[in-house]
């Protein structure tokens, strides 16, 4: 039945809704991401997220992560958890939708204007 649905949700959703999908999800958990100690400044993670009815989680599965490091897996890990933390995500329709978290180094320098780093 899983399987049908999941079917079901792949041929009737184009690419840009399932992509506006993994968007929300991505957006709605990292608000509720506990970032661990030592976590990369810079780090890219995608899971494949089963979605039921009422927007609740039924798994994730981890795509891949990068750094490919103990710190990147943790991260991995934490943002797996974000996602099951954040549940429901009651606008995304039911199926498996590919969500993606990444985080660059582009981040403000508070010591610009001359405070001892």
């Amino acid at each position: 039945m899983k399987k049908l649905i999941v079917l079901a949700f792949a041929l009737t959703c184009s690419p840009a809704v399932a992509e506006d999908a993994g968007k929300e999800i991505s957006d709605k958990a990292i608000t509720c991401l506990r970032e661990p100690s030592g976590a990369p400044i810079e780090y890219t993670a995608s899971f494949e997220v089963q979605i039921t009815d009422g927007g609740k989680i039924a798994d994730i599965n981890a795509k891949g992560y990068q750094p490919k490091t103990t710190e990147g897996k943790v991260m991995a890990m934490a943002l797996s958890r974000a996602i099951e933390r954040c549940q429901p995500y009651s606008s995304v329709a039911t199926g498996t939708i590919d969500v993606t978290f990444k985080q660059g180094s582009k981040f403000i320098d508070p010591f610009k204007k001359g405070a001892t780093k």
